[in-house]
């Protein structure tokens, strides 16, 4: 335990030595896998709200069809949300890659993707930070399909910044 006193490691629950990369992308699948567990049996109880995750699909299929989504979507519209669409156009862009899918697989895609990132980027130091995988905020975002691991597991690793934009 160089470097890292007997009360740092108690405080922050690091040991000093960081998980193996192996190690890390084991966990991260694992979260990727629990992540679409939680949408899935959201998706059974609540079939008709396909979550968040879903305005940004139909945003971007709007997109390449030459549609306005902002007109599209809200009661009465044909992507009949409760709300007004309110994520930025830059939402729709970084769901392309997954708009040629059916929803509910993107919307899959979207979780696991967002989940197992997050669990890579809480563990670069240690274990510390697992238990936040139990967390009813984590539960419920990666239940609803939100954003939040995804922006949460930008703010570790670089190369994800751009989903800031």
């Amino acid at each position: 335990m160089a470097g890292v006193s007997w009360l740092e490691s108690a405080v922050t629950g690091e040991s000093g030595h960081a998980p193996s990369t192996r190690a890390r992308f084991g966990f991260a699948v694992a979260m990727g896998i629990f992540g679409v567990l939680l949408c899935y049996g959201r998706h059974l109880a609540m079939p008709a709200h396909p979550g968040d995750f879903g305005l940004s699909w139909f945003g971007a299929r709007s997109l390449l069809d030459g549609q306005n989504p902002y007109d599209l979507v809200g009661p009465g519209r044909p992507y009949p949300w409760p709300w007004p669409l309110v994520y930025p156009g830059t939402a729709f862009v970084a769901a392309l890659p997954v708009a040629w899918l059916p929803e509910f697989p993107a919307i899959l895609i979207f979780v696991f993707t967002s989940c197992a990132l997050l669990g890579y980027a809480t563990t670069k130091t240690g274990w510390a930070r697992v238990p936040l995988f139990g967390s009813a905020p984590f539960v419920i975002a990666a239940g609803s399909a939100q954003w939040s691991p995804l922006f949460t597991a930008a703010m570790t690793i670089p190369a994800l910044g751009f989903f800031f934009a």
